[in-house]
């Protein structure tokens, strides 16, 4: 349902919001409509989310542990220690605009983050992927490189999947780096 993933993307827009009690209610909002409206489909089964983790860096959302990135929300992205993020809108500049392998850096209007899945449960028998490294592997060998064969894995939201009950405590992380 297309209005079901436009309705997501508007929530992977952050850089709107400047408390730190509307910071927690997006995504707490975010997560459950993860955890019970959507799975990603894949060559290897069909997964639902079991366990993700939010990065988000801005001036009102201070996360240094965050990567500098630019993206369009809802985009994966490999980050720097091989798990794979479902990107924010995300606005860095690069430390050097004019070389296109230049890092990304912040700067007061930067803002950038993603969602760390962490653990997925495969819907067809229960097999877990459970550590980020793991559920990278869905992104590997995904066929060949010059045909259009759908392989790459594919968020969707699916009507009537079985509500998380109850849902997942948010477990929320302050502070790991001044």
């Amino acid at each position: 349902n297309m209005d079901k993933i436009e309705e997501l993307r508007e929530d992977f827009v952050l850089n709107n919001l400047t408390e730190k009690k509307e910071f927690e209610d997006r995504f707490n909002k975010i997560a459950k409509n993860l955890f019970n409206n959507f799975i990603i489909k894949t060559s290897y089964g069909d997964f639902r989310f079991e366990e993700i983790e939010f990065y988000f860096h801005s001036k009102n959302h201070p996360d240094y542990i965050a990567h500098p990135r630019k993206s369009e929300p809802l985009i994966w992205y490999i980050n720097d220690f091989g798990g794979i993020d479902i990107n924010f809108k995300s606005e860095a500049k690069k430390q050097n605009p004019n070389n296109p392998w230049s890092k990304y850096c912040w700067d007061e209007e930067s803002y950038y983050g993603g969602i760390l899945i962490r653990q997925l449960k495969r819907i067809s028998d229960g097999w877990k992927l459970d550590r980020p490294l793991k559920v990278a592997e869905l992104f590997r060998n995904l066929g060949c490189a010059t045909e259009g064969n759908g392989a790459m894995p594919q968020l969707v939201y699916v009507e009537g999947l079985p509500k998380v009950e109850p849902a997942p405590e948010p477990i929320t992380r302050n502070n790991l780096v001044k």
